[in-house]
């Protein structure tokens, strides 16, 4: 641990404040947004009444089977509301773990790819993630985490070649 907070300490510093701020008031700050509520919908559908489907959403045949989205977030949201409460506190957190691995997952690829220390790899990661877009996307069950977990390596691995010119 000790070598871990000398070799990393801004980044260490940038994780556990982000993980501070975005367990604070989980359960509130932001408030249920409509794409939220629509998104959870199947899943308590699911839970609830054993069919994978949504009185909420709008779209024809909702009711009978839901196909407005593809299922991933839904169907995660099923399994894993089986184990935890279904609380709005519990429905955020994976998405909040999802943002803090995006987090360190850019610094690594930032290391890794550049000349930057410690310091301003944090310093650009922070930028990133600390905007309040961002932060509140992050602590709200939309696709928006998921896609920064999952497209954050491209991204960076992208801007690291080298344009080719004709």
């Amino acid at each position: 641990m000790r070598k871990a907070l000398s070799t990393y300490p801004a980044i260490l510093c940038l994780i556990f404040t982000y993980a501070i701020l975005s367990l604070v008031n989980l359960e509130s700050l932001p408030v249920a947004w409509t794409d939220e509520v629509l998104n959870l919908d199947p899943a308590i559908q699911q839970l609830q009444n054993g069919t994978y489907t949504s009185k909420l959403w709008p779209n024809p045949n909702s009711d009978v089977i839901f196909a407005s989205y593809l299922p991933a977030i839904q169907w995660f949201q099923s399994a894993y509301l089986r184990i935890v409460p279904i609380e709005i506190f519990w429905v955020r957190l994976p998405f909040a773990l999802l943002t803090w691995g995006s987090i360190i997952l850019g610094y690594f690829i930032i290391r890794k790819n550049s000349q930057l220390n410690d310091f301003w790899a944090s310093i650009w990661v922070g930028i990133a993630f600390l905007d309040k877009s961002v932060f509140e996307l992050s602590r709200s069950m939309r696709v928006e985490p998921y896609h920064n977990f999952r497209n954050t390596p491209f991204v960076l691995l992208e801007s690291k070649k080298e344009i080719m010119v004709d």
